[in-house]
């Protein structure tokens, strides 16, 4: 008759853990669910960002390939041709390298939001288009708009990409960084757009009105991009960007530009610059690779920034779950500890527990007499 007892107490010992088991199972439960959520959330943002640094050297392999591209279509002589045509093709082979880096990234996106599903299917497009239209700058049978139109439309599908990302992350200072890192981009555009608009008219002869157009939509661009930048970067940005293009090929290029502008002949002839077309063309060169340079740093940061925040995911995923696993084992630690004090109390000699009993007699008989 003993067993009786003994499984009253755990039963009731199980009755009074039952509401504790079950509520950290639904805790846990929530926070896996939860937390797999956020978890596949940061890693998506991690891979996207990973994606868009690569996609920023293919921007500026491309700018400059582009410009090279202009030099070809421009050359007004066989010797000229011949070296902007081995200029055209080192810089196609740097493009190649950025196309194989930024590829196998892309290649790693596994579940593409849609949101920048589009750009992405754009800039795939663009790039498989990239050898026909080589072919053609160096045949010579297509035009320099033509041939600027289709380098441009793959570079903005490239920085759309980086607004559409921007737009995608729940972290808002990963959120932050990565506009500031956009605005950057956006200015090294247009500065790279005012650099083939007089490359373009190097080769048409002037600088007609349409071209100068473009240059002053080019300039209003980048400032409105270094505006932009100015209202979302932290002073320590600010200051790293305004270092970095310090040197003497900004210098060089500002005065280039306050030619154009206010000195420039009404006719566009360029025969009395300041500057060649080689000239020209290194300045605003090493100018881009300067902010490239900055735009680098800040992709790196926020690639670093996102796979932190991959691995405070997985931490806090594990403490979701551990910890409330944890509670629920000590407390069952403890009742079992509970249960198992109260039964052998039960068996303790003097108790009365391990007195035989007669079920014809009356239990204080019985616990009296012990027989």
């Amino acid at each position: 008759m003993r067993e009786r007892p003994e499984k009253s107490t755990w039963l009731k010992i199980g009755l009074v853990m039952l509401v504790p088991i079950l509520a950290t199972v639904v805790l846990v439960g929530t926070g896996l669910r939860d937390g797999r959520d956020s978890t596949r959330q940061a890693e998506e943002a991690r891979d996207l960002a990973t994606v868009v640094a690569a996609a920023g050297g293919l921007v500026q392999g491309i700018q400059d390939e582009r410009a090279a591209a202009g030099k070809l279509l421009g050359s007004y002589s066989m010797p000229q041709a011949s070296r902007n045509r081995a200029a055209f093709e080192s810089a196609s082979g740097a493009v190649d390298g950025a196309v194989s880096a930024y590829v196998t990234r892309r290649a790693a996106l596994t579940d593409v939001p849609s949101s920048v599903a589009s750009p992405l299917a754009q800039i795939d497009d663009g790039l498989r288009g990239l050898a026909a239209h080589r072919s053609a700058i160096i045949g010579s049978t297509l035009a320099f708009t033509d041939a600027a139109n289709a380098y441009n439309a793959l570079v903005d599908s490239l920085l759309k990409l980086r607004d559409g990302v921007a737009n995608l992350t729940a972290d808002p200072a990963l959120t932050q960084r990565m506009r500031v890192a956009a605005t950057v981009s956006r200015q090294k555009e247009h500065l790279s757009r005012e650099r083939l608009v007089v490359l373009q008219g190097y080769g048409a002869g002037a600088l007609n009105q349409n071209l100068r157009s473009e240059f002053v939509a080019a300039q209003a661009g980048r400032r409105e991009a270094l505006e932009q930048f100015s209202a979302v970067a932290t002073e320590e940005e600010r200051h790293q960007l305004s270092q970095a293009v310090a040197g003497p090929d900004p210098r060089k290029v500002a005065s280039y530009e306050g030619w154009i502008l206010g000195v420039m002949p009404s006719t566009g002839r360029l025969m009395t610059a300041p500057f060649k077309v080689d000239t020209w063309d290194g300045a605003l060169l090493e100018y881009g690779r300067l902010i490239r340079g900055v735009e680098a740093q800040f992709d790196s940061a926020v690639v670093d920034t996102a796979a932190d925040a991959v691995d405070d995911e997985r931490r806090e995923l594990i403490v979701r779950t551990a910890v409330p696993g944890a509670v629920l084992l000590l407390a069952l630690l403890v009742a079992w500890l509970v249960g198992r004090g109260m039964t052998r109390r039960r068996h303790e000699p003097g108790d009365g527990s391990n007195v035989p009993t007669n079920p014809d007699r009356p239990l204080a008989a019985t616990r009296a007499g012990g027989v």
